[in-house]
């Protein structure tokens, strides 16, 4: 850890160290390999006394992960006072299969006028600025006012996060560790204009907390917006609620824009750039002709333009191995 303070996401490989202990902590570095970590990942699957179920997976193998390269450091790098490396060679470590993932939940239009509708003001103006702009949580969340750039060839304004931003408790923001463009349609921008003069730092200031920035989204009242709307689903949509409705994450809201673009046939180097993906390019320098072909197809997916795209949802019924599709009005 004292190693690897200075990189990204060490704060996750701190606490997949801390999950990890309990199961090898007492164990020499030689005798933890595949079968020693059987009792490890059954116990961290298995529902608890404080947890409702077990972790998923996929965070397991975040901390089989970590302990696979604290290994691989013993057997390539880390040595003794005699010269020699801890170990011989890494034991190969194998991951879960994560059957139990959960897929991405794509909103249509019918779903998210529901959703916004169960949040307070300021929360559904956050929302909205994500399913328009693709930022990811924390970068909404903390966004600031001198990260604005004006482009006066365009009439237009952009967000530059700087590379180096902390996200929630100074914890890594920008994911790729790159300064991340923000192009906003005009769905967008009405709702930055709209808080303008809200605070003088923070775009999307603390209700609670006196020039603070928002925390995150993810709460108790996301939570309990999406658990209103999906007991309303039936009445306004007219089919009982997807399962991946009914616990619609805040990320699913940057997934569902990514679907949105593609679905408007914008080209896949496009869409990585509209939704803060590395491409391998520096990525906040474009000329203005290239600022405006983002701009022209981020405006693709507002509600209501003539080409805003739509998208048969497939309803699977694994009891009965039937599967129908509910065509949603407007459906992304």
């Amino acid at each position: 850890m004292e190693e690897n303070a200075h990189k990204r996401g060490i704060e996750r490989e701190v606490i997949a160290i801390k999950q990890a202990d309990p199961f090898v902590g007492l164990l020499t570095v030689d005798k933890i390999y595949n079968e020693t970590l059987a009792d490890m990942k059954k116990a961290l699957a298995t529902k608890g006394a404080r947890k409702q179920t077990g972790l998923k997976a996929r965070s397991i193998n975040i901390i089989l992960g970590t302990v696979s390269r604290v290994l691989t450091q013993c057997a390539r790098r880390w040595r003794d006072e005699n010269g020699v490396t801890w170990l011989s060679e890494a034991p190969i470590i194998d991951p879960l299969p994560e059957t139990d993932k959960r897929r991405p939940y794509p909103l249509s239009w019918a779903e998210q006028k529901l959703l916004l509708s169960e949040l307070d003001a300021d929360a559904a103006e956050v929302a909205l600025f994500l399913l328009n702009s693709g930022v990811r949580e924390q970068e909404a969340c903390k966004l600031e006012w001198d990260w604005e750039v004006r482009v006066p060839e365009l009439d237009a304004n952009v967000f530059v996060v700087p590379a180096d931003f902390g996200g929630r408790d100074g914890k890594a923001g920008v994911k790729n560790g790159e300064e991340r463009l923000i192009v906003m349609n005009s769905v967008a921008r009405t709702v930055i204009d709209g808080r303008r003069g809200k605070h003088e730092r923070f775009v999307f200031a603390s209700p609670r907390v006196k020039d603070a920035p928002l925390y995150r989204l993810n709460n108790s009242g996301w939570r309990g917006a999406r658990a209103r709307a999906a007991a309303r689903y039936r009445s306004e949509i007219g089919i009982d609620p997807p399962e991946g409705f009914a616990a619609v994450r805040v990320h699913d809201l940057k997934h569902t824009l990514g679907r949105r673009l593609r679905a408007a046939g914008v080209g896949f180097e496009t869409r990585q750039v509209l939704l803060g993906h590395s491409n391998g390019s520096v990525t906040t320098h474009y000329s203005a002709a290239e600022l405006s072909e983002l701009i022209t197809a981020a405006e693709l997916v507002c509600f209501g333009h003539a080409d805003a795209p739509t998208l048969t949802l497939i309803v699977s019924n694994a009891k009965s191995r039937k599967s129908h599709a509910a065509k949603l009005k407007g459906a992304a």
